[in-house]
């Protein structure tokens, strides 16, 4: 499991063995260094590593270029922005640009965008939707064909 990404695993390679062998030093593809314990680490070979991180690698720099939903952390808002560069040269976290012209970085667990994993929604599922050009949080209350009835956090449906 890679300690910044939600329930995700990454490829790493074990640095160091703790000395009961229940905890590893794991150094993770973006070079985040992390003690794992054992029973959360899984066994790859050289070829599938090194195939997981490049590839791993070349959907991360596709964000790059792209419109994107994302929270601008200087307004605390999901707002509308263009990514216009990774922060590092591996990584999840981004520089947006945002419509006022300012920028700010912000971790991929906080944007959205046309290569977002599609998901089911349904009610009762929490969800962000658009109210003008912000982008608030909200419960789906209603949903007809692909229409969602959406009460956001500010009471407005």
């Amino acid at each position: 499991m890679h300690p910044e990404y939600d329930y995700s695993y990454a490829p790493g390679q074990v640095i160091k063995v703790g000395n009961d062998m229940s905890n590893l030093l794991i150094k993770f593809y973006d070079y985040v260094e992390k003690v794992v314990p054992r029973e959360e680490v899984f066994k790859l070979d050289k070829f599938k590593f090194e195939l997981d991180v490049n590839e791993i690698v070349r959907l991360e720099k596709k964000w790059v270029g792209k419109t994107v939903v994302a929270r601008n952390n200087l307004t605390h808002l999901y707002e509308l922005g263009k990514i216009i560069g990774q922060n590092g040269n591996v990584g999840r976290s981004y520089l947006i640009e945002w419509a006022n012209g300012k920028q700010s970085i912000q971790n991929a667990n906080h944007i959205f965008g046309h290569d977002t994993r599609k998901t089911n929604i349904n009610v009762n599922d929490y969800v962000i939707a658009p109210i003008e050009t912000l982008f608030m949080p909200g419960k789906v209350v209603g949903k007809r064909n692909s229409q969602l009835k959406i009460k956001f956090i500010n009471g407005i449906e």
